[in-house]
């Protein structure tokens, strides 16, 4: 790694990152065991707790986060992707890894595996991914920082994620939908069977799967390594909403809850988190339950219902397949209160963007679709030919996030809302806008 002062340093260290994203997704743990294994092996001394599953891992892994730091533990969490900036992905008590972090641990491991370069004027294809590289520097950032948990949430499936190295206390696997059909099967078992690859000799699962084809592969596996598993719904129970439920859990008993995430989804990633938190109790940590009302409360996790009460309303939620879109078009009948919804939407490729747009044309005045800056963002005029074909009575296409979001805030009444979902990747880029013009002044701009 070139030397020079740290932001410099930092900005070729992200350039290098950034540039094994052209190797794309690949599975397998061949590569990141032998990373770790120059590094000396840091996973082997963490206490991980490992979250998988296709929707509700990001927030659960969050709500596990503060309820461990209410107790008075160190605790690393990774998740991906990031919004706005790349140190999002690692973060120590909420506080993420530094700029000089990252640049000494990137600089770091390509020390200790130099055939990492690649061959990059050759053309040949860099020997790792993306995120490959990024976990490794997780667990060594962990490992260093001497955390006392680290949370790690699987970036696709499980079986073969490169997070799957890890050996946990407890595993939680959220929900199971039809998603990354290409990689991970085309039915709901097959799927199922990729998710509970992360269920361990030894370490319990805690679990919101309910749907029978996906619950039948994860327990037949819990059953031959003789994983015990908590169920939610079964052994776990949740009742209220977000702003004030009651938990019944294996030994735990709460009234009176809360969480600062929207959506009454987000109660069912607390009550995963703090099933696991119990687990946890059982298995050597010393856990506060009077401290989890508190914990709840400092639950930090951007992007997912995120609102701002304008003028107009602004919702950014990442919703980014037909699962994650139907809990979010619930919460849009339920919990809002709108004249008339605006919805931006900019999808990736692979998604079923057919069943998303169907999803919410009933809800929405208009749509505009638009194309984040990502290779894997879908065209948005295939977002709109979609729309016509159902009906919509407003769509056109802005391929430029930024840009639609302040049309639409410049367009929209007082009264009305704007929803930002489709993909994580479009949400970070309304932030980004976000970030150097509040609404007020967005709106102001017309």
């Amino acid at each position: 790694m070139p030397k020079g002062g740290a932001p410099r340093r930092y900005q070729e260290a992200i350039a290098y990152l950034y540039g094994l994203q052209r190797l794309g997704i690949k599975f397998g743990l061949d590569n990141i065991r032998r990373v770790l294994h120059a590094l000396g092996d840091p996973q082997d001394r963490l206490h991980v707790v490992h979250v998988g599953g296709s929707n509700g891992k990001g927030s659960t892994a969050a709500h596990l986060e503060a309820l461990l730091m209410g107790s008075g533990y160190r605790v690393g969490l990774y998740t991906s992707p990031h919004f706005l900036r790349f140190p999002e992905r690692i973060r120590i008590n909420q506080e993420p890894i530094s700029e000089e972090d990252v640049a000494r641990w990137t600089g770091r491991i390509l020390e200790e595996v130099p055939g990492l370069w690649g061959d990059a004027e050759g053309g040949q294809m860099l020997p790792i991914t993306f995120f490959e590289f990024t976990t490794a520097m997780a667990l060594a950032y962990f490992e260093e920082k001497g955390v006392d948990i680290a949370i790690l949430e699987v970036g696709m499936g499980g079986r073969l994620d490169a997070t799957n190295v890890c050996r946990p206390l407890v595993s939680i696997i959220t929900t199971v939908s039809l998603e990354h059909r290409e990689f991970l099967g085309e039915t709901l078992g097959q799927i199922a069977s990729e998710k509970a690859g992360i269920i361990k000799p030894g370490a319990p699962l805690v679990t919101g799967v309910s749907h029978p084809a996906a619950r039948r592969p994860i327990e037949e596996r819990a059953r031959a390594l003789g994983v015990p598993i908590f169920r939610l719904g079964r052994d776990v129970w949740v009742r209220g909403r977000p702003e004030r439920f009651s938990y019944h859990g294996l030994r735990w008993r709460f009234s009176g809850l809360a969480t600062p995430l929207r959506g009454r989804h987000q109660m069912r990633n607390a009550a995963l988190a703090l099933a696991a938190c119990e687990v946890l109790s059982e298995r050597g940590l010393s856990l506060r339950p009077g401290e989890v009302p508190k914990g709840l409360r400092e639950v930090c996790w951007r992007g997912r219902q995120e609102w701002h009460p304008g003028p107009p309303q602004l919702l950014l939620d990442g919703a980014h397949n037909p699962e994650a879109v139907r809990t979010l078009r619930r919460s849009l009948l339920a919990d809002y209160r709108y004249k008339r919804l605006w919805v931006l939407m900019g999808v990736m490729r692979e998604k079923d963007y057919g069943t998303m747009v169907r999803i919410l044309a009933p809800l929405a005045e208009g749509f505009v679709f638009c194309r984040p800056r990502m290779e894997r963002a879908l065209d948005p005029h295939l977002l709109l030919a979609e729309a016509r074909r159902v009906g919509v009575r407003e769509g056109r296409v802005v391929e430029d996030v930024a840009e639609a979001l302040r049309g639409l805030v410049t367009r929209a009444a007082s009264d009305d809302l704007i929803c930002v979902t489709g993909s994580l990747f479009t949400v970070g880029e309304a932030m980004a806008l976000l970030e150097k013009n509040d609404l007020h002044h967005l709106r102001s701009m017309s």
